[in-house]
């Protein structure tokens, strides 16, 4: 390391004077590298919280495939209703439209192409699974 100071002392104050400190070491001793902590349990993940899905294809959906992937739709045997429901905030809203089979209604598709791009909402299905142990 090295400092420079003014000799206020000396009639020669524009000059410099640079001088070096002995007690110091001229070679520190580097800290050991800390190993990461790998958590076998943590989910590293970035995305939108919920499954995002594009305004293009929120405007073609006609049915529910649009929003269900083909593994889903395999488990229904038959479907009782789906509601389109808006969320604003945190909170379902009453803004709703329900349909009685896997096309969706005229009122749906209305709501769902009347959506922002940054609109949330949810699509709620009841209907019957297939048993669990036949999978």
């Amino acid at each position: 390391m090295a400092y420079g100071f003014i000799n206020w002392n000396d009639s020669k104050t524009d000059q410099l004077e640079i001088s070096s400190n002995d007690n110091i070491p001229a070679k520190t001793k580097v800290p050991e590298k800390v190993k990461k902590r790998i958590f076998p349990d943590f989910i590293y993940d970035v995305g939108p919280r919920f499954g995002a899905i594009k305004k293009r294809d929120v405007n073609k959906a006609i049915s529910i495939d649009a929003f269900f992937d083909e593994k889903q739709l395999q488990y229904i045997i038959s479907l009782k209703s789906i509601s389109i429901i808006l969320i604003k905030g945190d909170k379902r809203t009453d803004t709703k439209t329900t349909g009685y089979n896997e096309k969706l209604t005229t009122a749906q598709l209305k709501l769902i192409q009347s959506f922002g791009y940054s609109t949330n909402f949810l699509i709620k299905a009841e209907y019957q699974q297939k048993n669990k142990k036949n999978w």
